[in-house]
């Protein structure tokens, strides 16, 4: 009886744990915009992001990323300065937290913007994958090719490249978007859950024969 009724307890431990929600995949981002030579790996809202580099050209000394989450499954990149006055090309990651947004969830979409000051000129692609997304600030109208849709990709690499040509540039925004998040635990934990309780229901009865 003992030995049942430890190995019952063992199983239910495995299938709580098996649900369990996972640490996060690094520290949260910050609310407030961080100097791009001074920003870390962080998360928010289950998105994960990595690795920010500039692999071409040169950002002016004040830009500064902001992570942000414009609502749920929704995220934003946002690349700042006082004017982003000069051409470069920069990559980075973005994955998704599987303790957040376990399977079948993947990032569906992607977008690309920029924020003018005035009259400007400037043109930035974003590629993800075979995908691109085009915005192209042309005096005071801004056009966008996108959205890169179809992803369907737990984790992407993302490269942006910034064609600075005149005007007041203020701000290159990307966002992505989560879709199809699971809400319920995978069937093998279902089945684990369920032994657990079928052998803790069989336990109790035997305690109620006992007393009788």
């Amino acid at each position: 009886m003992r030995t049942l009724k430890l190995a019952v307890l063992a199983m239910a431990t495995c299938a709580l744990g098996a649900i369990a929600v996972a640490s996060p995949l690094g520290p949260a981002c910050s609310t407030n915009p961080v100097l791009f030579g001074s920003f870390t790996n962080c998360e928010t809202d289950g998105f994960y992001v990595s690795n920010f580099q500039i692999t071409s050209g040169a950002t002016p000394s004040d830009a500064s990323l902001q992570i942000g989450q414009l609502g749920l499954g929704e995220m934003t990149v946002n690349l700042e300065s006082n004017n982003l006055n000069s051409s470069f090309t920069m990559t980075y990651s973005v994955a998704l937290d599987p303790g957040v947004w376990g399977p079948p969830a993947v990032i569906s979409t992607a977008n690309v913007g920029l924020q003018a000051n005035g009259s400007s000129n400037a043109l930035l692609v974003k590629t993800i994958g075979a995908q691109s997304d085009n915005f192209s600030q042309v005096g005071n109208v801004g056009t966008d090719s996108g959205p890169i849709t179809g992803i369907n990709a737990t984790s992407i690499n993302v490269q942006d490249v910034y064609t600075y040509t005149s005007g007041g540039i203020l701000n290159a925004s990307n966002s992505f978007n989560e879709a199809t998040p699971a809400t319920t635990p995978e069937p093998s934990t279902m089945l684990l859950m369920g032994g657990a309780l079928l052998g803790l229901g069989a336990i109790a009865r035997r305690r109620k024969k006992s007393v009788a």
